[in-house]
């Protein structure tokens, strides 16, 4: 994967984009903003998940980039790594469930919308609020567990796909693309 300098230019560069948005949204608990000024509140734990984050989904989105890529030069391949995709959005989205949903006004919104009592709102919105406040770690660490698994679901349909016949010894690219 990483032989060829296109796939390692849409790792390295959506890998730092992505790792340069969490570092946004992680703090988001202490701001409620999305800014610059969030980057006051980063702290080394923030920062590791922020770049691990960053670094998994740059290598999901450069497998899925190089898996269609040889589509394309193949139409007859079939690589259906759908699930791969699918997997990374769901642990992305977890990762970021913490910042967005500890003492944010979106759970009391939520929970107010099933028409609850204000003193029930007040106790539900704290409970749900409480959890994801002291999970945080639980919740960053399952989220990036989600990633690698759609990064090793994606490598194994994409080594197992019949766009790899045009790769050689092992999946790598004969020809720097």
């Amino acid at each position: 994967m990483l032989v060829s300098r296109l796939n390692r230019a849409v790792f390295l560069g959506v890998g730092a984009g992505f790792a340069l948005l969490y570092t946004l949204l992680l703090p988001y608990t202490y701001t409620q903003r999305l800014g610059f000024a969030n980057w006051r509140y980063l702290n080394p734990r923030f920062l590791l998940f922020s770049l691990a984050f960053g670094l998994g989904i740059g290598w999901i989105f450069a497998i899925q980039a190089h898996a269609t890529r040889r589509l394309l030069a193949d139409r007859g391949a079939q690589v259906g790594s759908g699930l791969g995709g699918f997997l990374s959005m769901v642990g992305a989205l977890v990762g970021l469930l913490p910042s967005l949903l500890c003492c944010s006004p979106l759970v009391p919104t939520v929970v107010a919308l099933f028409g609850l009592s204000a003193a029930a709102r007040v106790q539900t919105s704290g409970s749900i609020q409480r959890f994801f406040a002291g999970e945080e770690n639980l919740l960053l660490g399952l989220g990036l567990a989600v990633v690698a698994l759609a990064s090793l679901w994606s490598l194994r349909k994409l080594a197992k796909a019949g766009c790899c016949e045009s790769c050689g010894p092992r999946g790598r690219e004969v020809v720097d693309g």
